[in-house]
């Protein structure tokens, strides 16, 4: 009879331990919260969170020592992790307490950095992670996320899960993360990559001094303008306004064009904005291979060039986009 009560004793242990949240140092929460991603956080989500009416909750057997609270949500894109830092009266002491947190994780992760920047549509503050090597950048879809409520700021470190896309055959789980490679040529000076660089610049002002008319049309996705500057050899450049600040400028390269002859055109094209950028700048590669994204070392959260190609009713067509500066 005890060996049966030891028994049962030990069984109800091991199941309380299963559900039990295991407070870990930020380093190793980490470690384990990377690793649970890719299995879209299955082995650490817990019981449901009752009493939410607006966002789905979990308890998560995760948790970060010196953090308020820790669960898992899901109420704009995929499942994530959070870990609340509490409240702060100013966003520098929300910013001080950053620091200290990205000091604890500097110790014990090589090559790792962070990179920050301000919401330009919600007042917000972000500091992402990024792991660095020679060639690159991993470039993280979390950090720390600061959000203004009332008169205090709130303090959070968020962790997406990876995403299932495709379907059937073509179904995959996208990673949480960018890699990107930087330009090792230095800038040209042809006309194409004059063109480029002066696009660039006018992007600071959101094309401004360039825009000209609203294209007419019976119905567009988003709102199209003339521009009064075009790179050289190219005639059907325009401005593509798609609202919240989010603002291109466009140059179609080629359109019903075939795959192979669509590859050598984007090889060729993705040559020559290199040339234009010149080794401040690095890529990116989609895993499907129909865009590149170029961004500033420093700034890698804003994309400045995207090469893009698109398959439209048989055909693909090519194209350079130009982002404004937000």
């Amino acid at each position: 009879m005890k060996l049966l009560k030891i028994k049962i004793i030990v069984l109800l242990s091991a199941v309380s331990l299963a559900g039990a949240a295991e407070k870990l140092t930020f380093c190793k929460a980490l470690n384990k919260i990377i690793e649970s991603s890719d299995k879209e956080f299955s082995d650490i989500k817990l019981s449901e969170i009752q009493g939410e009416s607006y966002v789905t909750k979990y308890k998560t057997s995760v948790e970060i020592e010196g953090a308020s609270d820790c669960f898992l949500e899901i109420l704009l894109g995929p499942l994530t992790y959070k870990a609340e830092f509490g409240e702060f009266s100013s966003v520098e002491s929300a910013k001080s307490k950053i620091s200290d947190l990205t000091g604890q994780l500097k110790q014990c992760y090589k090559n790792i950095d962070f990179v920050s920047y301000e919401g330009n549509i919600i007042k917000s503050y972000s500091t992402d992670l990024i792991k660095k090597a020679d060639k690159g950048f991993r470039y993280y879809k979390a950090g720390f996320r600061i959000n203004k409520y009332g008169n205090t700021y709130d303090l959070s470190f968020e962790y997406k899960a990876a995403e299932t896309s495709g379907y059937g055959a073509n179904k995959k789980l996208e990673p949480v993360y960018a890699d990107f490679y930087y330009i090792d040529n230095q800038q040209d000076y042809s006309q194409f990559s004059t063109d480029i660089r002066k696009l660039i610049n006018e992007g600071k002002n959101v094309f401004s001094n360039i825009k000209g008319e609203e294209i007419p049309a019976d119905f567009a996705l988003f709102k199209n303008f003339s521009t009064k500057y075009k790179p050289s050899g190219f005639s059907d450049c325009y401005i593509e306004d798609r609202g919240l600040d989010i603002v291109f400028y466009i140059i179609p390269l080629g359109s019903g064009m075939g795959k192979d002859e669509t590859v050598k055109l984007r090889n060729d094209y993705f040559n020559k904005i290199k040339s234009a950028l010149g080794s401040n700048y690095a890529y990116n590669l989609s895993s499907d291979q129909f865009l590149l994204s170029f961004v500033e070392k420093n700034k890698p959260q804003q994309t400045v060039v995207k090469l893009l190609v698109e398959y439209k009713s048989g055909s693909y067509e090519t194209s350079i986009l130009i982002a404004a500066d937000r």
